[in-house]
């Protein structure tokens, strides 16, 4: 696997530090004997495996919180496609990782794991747009003040720009720029909160 497809694995492997040609000083740490090998190999995949649960744990954790977020039946579909999907691969990982231990690291997609690292926060994101824009659509229908239209306006615009990130986010893969990935969602997170900050401010609304 190329390290261009694994540096921003999130620190999960050596080979993501940039700009280091690991393959210089990595054999210091690889065991100085088989059977030094095979447990420090056993260790590394045992390490593999909790992180691939953490990971499921989290998807889970946005499936919670889309739930209880009480929003339309169409996006809770939109939601729970895009976590099956992370939380399959994770699971085909699982099993990869369990069966073909002498193939190990090579079956690890680093990249594609970061992708759906990303889907948890997206997932929630999107969430956080679609429940603000339930409460721009109840303020439309009592506006009078032109000057409230205008602030209205701008929250929403804020708000459509931070669900159109997070969608796209949800739909990441290995072929992915997960460095601009990740400017993007912080963009989207500040979007979003922008929308919410004129909700607050100009018409009274709270989250929740």
């Amino acid at each position: 696997m190329s390290q261009n497809y694994e540096e921003n694995a999130g620190g999960m492997s050596y080979r993501t530090l940039k700009d280091v040609d690991t393959s210089q000083i990595m054999g210091y740490l690889q065991g100085r004997d088989e059977t030094g090998s095979a447990e420090i190999l056993e260790k590394n995949i045992e390490y593999y495996l909790a992180s691939a649960e953490k990971t499921l744990s989290r998807l889970e954790l946005a499936r919670v919180r889309s739930k209880s977020s009480n929003l339309p039946e169409e996006d809770i579909q939109i939601i729970d496609s895009k976590l099956d999907e992370g939380s399959k691969w994770i699971n085909d990982l699982k099993r990869k990782l369990k069966k073909n231990k002498s193939e190990f690291p090579d079956i690890v997609s680093y990249k594609r794991w970061h992708a759906v690292k990303i889907i948890p926060s997206a997932v929630e994101g999107y969430v956080i747009t679609r429940s603000i824009q339930i409460k721009i659509n109840r303020i439309k229908g009592n506006l009078s003040a032109s000057a409230h239209r205008m602030h209205l306006r701008s929250a929403e615009k804020h708000n459509e720009a931070s669900k159109k990130i997070f969608l796209e986010l949800m739909g990441l893969d290995e072929s992915s720029d997960m460095d601009n990935a990740e400017i993007l969602r912080i963009k989207a997170f500040n979007e979003a909160s922008t929308a919410q900050d004129i909700l607050k401010t100009k018409f009274n609304q709270y989250p929740r």
